[in-house]
């Protein structure tokens, strides 16, 4: 059984498909980080331009994310987590 698919997924598979020069379908949950040889710096731009295309504001550092993330799938939950969270936010304070 395959796991749910966060809606932000589909626009962060195109964005990361795009940075790392691969087709989309290569981007499933499960595909390691290190299949694409996503280096260290390699990892930073993808959080800058989440940050950057989604309007996303990721509070942790990328040293702190990088243990914590180890494939495509960890990615777009640690996405859906922040835009939820500031989904929240929003509501709370509007």
């Amino acid at each position: 059984m395959t796991e749910p698919h966060p809606p932000i997924a589909d626009k962060l598979r195109d964005l990361i498909a795009d940075f790392l020069g691969v087709p989309p379908a290569e981007l499933t949950p499960e595909r390691k980080l290190e299949e694409f040889n996503v280096d260290s710096f390699d990892f930073i731009e993808i959080l800058y331009l989440i940050e950057d295309k989604t309007g996303l504001e990721i509070p942790a550092s990328p040293t702190e994310l990088r243990g914590k993330i180890d494939c495509i799938g960890d990615i777009y939950r640690l996405a859906e987590e922040y835009a939820i969270a500031a989904n929240q936010k929003q509501a709370s304070n509007g």
